[in-house]
């Protein structure tokens, strides 16, 4: 049975993501209801692949998404990105432009600015490293910058500093890809990364693997994460940190943001990100026998 499914998933089990643009205060979706917010799917549904793992970046008075551009075909992710820009009342993408492509897997582009450069951190899981690039001509021209940590098959590695220190979280998939969040602190962006002492910091299925960006409000630091009880990225858990010094950690669920329940990707989303003007998230729908399928191989192989 086991071999059976995993070749009819091989074959018909597809899952279509997409980005959308909404021209709204994050605040807004930290109340939980999205329901109303005007979205822009910003591309055409595609028969090999999809795009997914937004972050946003306002650079002046341009605008750029950047994310995963994943082929069927091959397997693998590159990133791509798109400036954006608003005709009358609609919010338009330009054509993805490939500005990192690796021999392996890249998803999850964590760009960040840092003493006035711009730096990203794409998931490379597959050659368990943490890799920083640094932008030499932003945002559509980068060079790597320095292995952060190695022999580490981390996923969706997010980094704020907080306290002093720099912080990096990400779930590992040797540990529970979906479920086991652990950290990782240093003095400075390019210093020895030391892991935390009760690593994983976290067991929990719907709320370890980060998604997006972490923020402070109110001088509180808040941190998406996944939930993917039932499905892959089912919905987003917003959390509040109430500790972290490199031996503890502590955070409670304070939200979730769901899809949009009329929408055409109300399937899952596992990305929320925001700039001054906008926020972008992504959508998840099923193809094929996908939507069929999915309760079936869900019992029988529980994401970890």
């Amino acid at each position: 049975m086991r071999e059976a499914l995993k070749t009819i998933k091989r074959k018909t089990w597809k899952e279509q993501w997409n980005i959308a643009v909404a021209e709204v205060g994050y605040e807004k979706f930290l109340a939980g209801g999205i329901d109303n917010v005007k979205l822009n799917w910003l591309f055409k549904e595609r028969k090999d692949g999809f795009c997914a793992d937004p972050f946003i970046i306002e650079d002046g008075n341009r605008t750029f998404v950047f994310f995963e551009e994943f082929d069927y075909e091959s397997e693998k992710g590159v990133i791509s990105c798109s400036e954006i820009t608003k005709v009358n009342s609609k919010i338009i993408a330009s054509k993805p432009v490939t500005i990192l492509e690796e021999p392996h897997h890249l998803s999850y582009p964590f760009v960040f600015q840092k003493d006035s450069e711009w730096f990203m951190v794409p998931e490379s899981s597959a050659i368990e490293e943490i890799i920083v690039y640094r932008a030499i001509d932003f945002p559509y021209h980068w060079e790597k910058r320095k292995v952060l940590i190695e022999h580490l098959p981390a996923l969706d590695s997010t980094i704020i500093e907080q306290n002093g220190l720099m912080w990096l979280f990400c779930t590992r998939i040797d540990k529970g890809e979906n479920s086991a969040l652990c950290a990782y602190y240093s003095d400075s962006l390019f210093g020895k990364w030391k892991p935390h002492l009760q690593n994983p910091i976290k067991t929990d299925l719907s709320a370890a693997r980060p998604a997006g960006k972490m923020f402070v409000l109110n001088e509180k630091l808040y941190r998406p994460s996944q939930n993917s009880i039932g499905t892959y990225g089912k919905s987003i858990t917003l959390n509040k940190i109430t500790k972290l010094t490199s031996d503890a950690f502590e955070e409670i669920k304070i939200g979730e943001i769901k899809p949009q329940t009329l929408s055409s990707y109300k399937q899952g989303i596992h990305t929320f990100n925001f700039s001054r003007k906008y926020v972008v998230i992504d959508g998840k729908r099923f193809s094929g026998l996908k939507k069929y399928l999915d309760p079936v191989y869900s019992r029988y192989f529980k994401k970890q």
